[in-house]
């Protein structure tokens, strides 16, 4: 029994070598939306896996991406709102310094 390759090392075959190969694409996932408010944007996507078989070639590195993109959607679009600042405290007209005086015309 052959023992499997660090990673990097090279494999020499005699007969047959392993060669990726790409699972099915699994269920679709839900990603959570990028924004809590005002606007963000939740991707669904589905990952499938390596698998690998037995082939004539040394070429075992898989091809494409392990996660494909279904749609994007907008999510969370309600606006965010702060609460209003604080009403500012009353203010009591400074002292008048001096005399009072009346007018008359």
């Amino acid at each position: 029994k052959k023992s499997k390759p660090m990673p990097g090392e090279l494999q020499y075959c005699m007969d047959k070598c392993r060669k990726c190969k790409w699972s099915e694409y699994g269920e679709e996932k839900i990603d959570s939306c990028s924004a809590s408010c005002g606007g963000g944007i939740t991707t669904l996507t589905r990952k499938r896996t390596k698998i690998y078989g037995y082939a004539e070639t040394v070429d075992t590195y898989c091809y494409g991406s392990d996660t494909v993109v279904v749609r994007t959607r907008l999510c969370n679009i309600q606006p965010c709102w702060e609460p209003p600042p604080p009403p500012p405290p009353p203010t009591t007209p400074p002292p008048i310094i001096g005399k009072k005086c009346r007018w008359s015309e």
